[in-house]
């Protein structure tokens, strides 16, 4: 049976739904751009990001001359070029410089685990990485691959950006040991 569109593009609802749509508009937009301020923190307020996410709409709207009614909001979208432009920076003093993120605490053994999600530079590899068929519960195939290769052994400087109990960003830079983990099984193995 073939579904057929409730609106076409030109069509409008009636009145009633239009306050209703219109709500569930605002709330989307309110939402996306009250939560980034308030996320990032450290000065910027929320107000700010209003008033900046108006005057650009405003602006999309003169010069789309109102032919598409878009919204210009907040968004997480920097973040991505944030971390790139970070790592760059320790890249070119640092050539061995990767991306990780903390993927959970070991506090018996008194590590962290992290991970690269796919950002790894291939410097600080430990074996040629590989593709593994791991079961995927959430969509059709029933599987998906995964690429996994673990980082080196040995000593290494760990930088994390961070909020402190004051909700002020910190850098944290330490020495640490990167110990030899195996990467289809998790087991930790020699030091290294």
């Amino acid at each position: 049976m073939e579904k057929k569109l409730i609106y076409d593009i030109h069509d409008r609802p009636k009145f009633p739904q239009l306050l209703v749509f219109a709500f569930q508009q605002l709330l989307a937009i309110m939402a996306a751009t009250l939560v980034v301020p308030i996320i990032i923190g450290n000065g910027m307020q929320p107000t700010a990001a209003l008033f900046g996410a108006g005057v650009g709409t405003l602006i999309y709207i003169l010069f789309t001359k109102a032919k598409s009614p878009v919204f210009l909001g907040s968004s997480f979208a920097f973040i991505g070029s944030l971390t790139s432009a970070f790592t760059g920076a320790f890249l070119s003093a640092y050539p061995e410089t990767t991306f990780c993120e903390i993927f959970c605490p070991d506090w018996k053994e008194n590590r962290l685990l992290i991970s690269h999600m796919g950002e790894m530079n291939y410097s600080v590899k430990k074996e040629k990485p590989e593709l593994i068929r791991v079961n995927f519960p959430y969509g059709n195939t029933g599987f998906c691959f995964k690429g996994v290769a673990g980082f080196k052994s040995g000593k290494a400087v760990f930088c994390n950006v961070f909020k402190d109990v004051n909700e002020e960003f910190k850098l944290l830079v330490t020495d640490v040991e990167m110990i030899n983990v195996d990467t289809r099984t998790g087991e930790y193995m020699s030091r290294a």
